[in-house]
């Protein structure tokens, strides 16, 4: 089966502190994933996202192995991205 947690309030990203911690340990305890995927929104910075995924408290939990990026192939030579 699959299991779904929504992050409230907004952006996950934006939410990268306690609402996502929080969420996260109740998914890890109830559904204990072989493969988690998170899917944040294009607005926020993924560095924040990864930064609570491999902190001390996720080390034994969590074995980071892939980060998959989509990226808009129209605007990836924009200043802002290069």
């Amino acid at each position: 089966g699959v299991f779904i947690r929504e992050v409230p309030g907004g952006c996950m990203c934006c939410a990268a502190g306690l609402p996502m911690q929080i969420a996260l340990n109740m998914l890890l305890a109830r559904a204990k994933p072989h493969r988690l995927l998170i899917e944040p929104t294009g607005l926020g910075h993924p560095k924040e996202v990864l930064a609570v995924l491999i902190s001390k408290h996720y080390r034994q939990a969590l074995d980071l192995r892939a980060t998959i990026t989509l990226v808009d192939a129209r605007k990836i030579h924009h200043d802002r991205y290069t």
